[in-house]
């Protein structure tokens, strides 16, 4: 194979390969010479026409792929992209030259350079010749008005006003004349530019005029609340599944599930005028009360899990007199201090969603309670410690470490410090200085 041949086929390769190691290909061949020298300019050239690319086609680019939260939304190949794109700039030069000088100083805050339109509408043409991209056709000559819409994005996700209001809706009535479904197709667009799906609403709002469930389950952009809820029903049913012997993986989970969804309720409630009977109104009500229900179960299993975690035992005193007192003569059982971890994970990591979601009050009871009772805990444990009663002493520090772990989570982290402290010099005769009376 000879020189060229070679080329040709390393200019291959770097074209078919993913994004980051063509950045770290490039990297790794900066300031090259000799035999290098002609795959680093490939790999140069390879990176800017990605670069230029990705600004033509970025209204589209994050379609090109599914979404990580995987919500369903319309994509397309990403191989798709590259190849239309090399027929679009095959031997014109001077046309990549021009898109590289007009993006060169553009300012993002000011309108796009016309050529970036001009190049997304001959891919439309391009499509149009294939019966498969008809679909992505229409997509690209919406490009226009997405890259506009999704410049002033942030005005209509904050606090929109109906000056505001007025400009996205004429952005969506010029864009009718692409077709005739176009409004929920350049919503699509920038659906796939919000890392949180369910802020989609709050455009939807804006041009319908914050309008009730039952007219929004039967317009052209009922998918967005459907797809939503129905995401929302997924997370209720996996929290179904959650089971304590997953251990702390399995509550992190779970608490990611109560924070979704209640994200989404909590958007759909603040976005739509829902009626209490609604096509909405009811699957938001039954999702937020299955959710409660399920989370509020757990949290009252929470006290019993830590007591068999971290049991006490009757120790006499005089005569018939006992006294609670923790029992460290065995190491800690796994079997109940990975189910008693779980809990308490979910205890804490849903403290930001207890509020809208329903379980708030009793959320705060079990964290205060469990609070209070492990304070208590670490108190008699460490007064085991110093009077030399345990057992072995490595493994009571083992049962104080557990308790202050379960103290964080339950939001106490100034007592677990405390605990940790007290648990380093407990039995050895050094007594701490209080905390409370040390002098900042």
């Amino acid at each position: 194979m000879d020189r060229a041949a070679k080329l040709e086929a390393i200019r291959a390769l770097l074209g078919a390969a993913p994004d980051q190691a063509l950045a770290s290909l490039g990297i790794a061949l900066s300031g090259v010479g000799g035999d290098l020298a002609p795959v680093a300019e490939i790999v140069e050239r390879e990176q800017t026409v990605r670069r230029l690319s990705a600004v033509v086609f970025g209204p589209l680019l994050p379609m090109f792929g599914s979404r990580p939260d995987g919500l369903q939304t319309p994509t397309f190949s990403r191989a798709t992209l590259k190849q239309l794109w090399r027929e679009l700039m095959d031997d014109r030069l001077d046309t990549l030259a021009a898109v590289a000088t007009a993006i060169e100083d553009w300012d993002p805050s000011h309108p796009p350079p016309p050529i970036l339109d001009e190049v997304c509408l001959e891919a439309a043409a391009l499509c149009d010749a294939r019966p498969e991209l008809a679909e992505l056709a229409i997509y690209l000559r919406l490009s226009p008005f997405a890259r506009t819409a999704l410049a002033r994005l942030g005005d209509w996700l904050g606090r929109a006003n109906e000056e505001r209001a007025a400009v996205l809706r004429l952005i969506f009535r010029d864009a009718a004349e692409v077709c005739d479904d176009a409004a929920p197709r350049l919503m699509e667009i920038l659906l796939a530019h919000l890392p949180d799906a369910q802020l989609i609403l709050r455009p939807i709002s804006l041009i319908t005029d914050r309008s009730g469930d039952r007219y929004l389950a039967s317009s052209e952009l009922a998918s967005f609340g459907e797809r939503l809820l129905e995401r929302v029903e997924r997370h209720v049913e996996s929290l179904k599944g959650f089971n304590t012997a997953g251990g702390e993986a399995a509550a992190y989970a779970a608490a990611r599930d109560v924070s979704v969804a209640g994200a989404i309720l909590d958007e759909i409630e603040h976005s739509v005028d829902l009626a209490r009977d609604g096509p909405w109104g009811k699957r938001v009500a039954a999702g937020r009360k299955a959710m409660a229900a399920m989370i509020e179960a757990r949290l009252r299993e929470c006290q019993k899990a830590v007591e068999q975690a971290l049991p006490m035992q009757a120790v006499r005193l005089t005569g018939r007199m006992t006294r609670p007192s923790p029992k460290v003569s065995q190491p800690p059982d796994p079997r109940f201090v990975e189910p008693a971890r779980a809990l308490m994970v979910l205890l804490g990591e849903t403290r930001g969603a207890a509020a809208t979601g329903g379980f708030g009050a009793l959320r705060t009871q079990v964290s205060e309670g469990l609070s209070d009772w492990l304070e208590v805990y670490a108190d008699e444990l460490v007064h085991v410690l110093n009077a030399g009663e345990a057992p072995d002493p490595d493994i009571a520090r083992e049962y104080l470490e557990i308790a202050a772990d379960f103290l964080a989570k339950a939001e106490n982290d100034k007592a677990a410090q405390i605990v940790r402290r007290r648990a380093a010099v407990a039995g050895t005769g050094f007594t701490p200085p209080d905390p409370s009376q040390e002098v900042a």
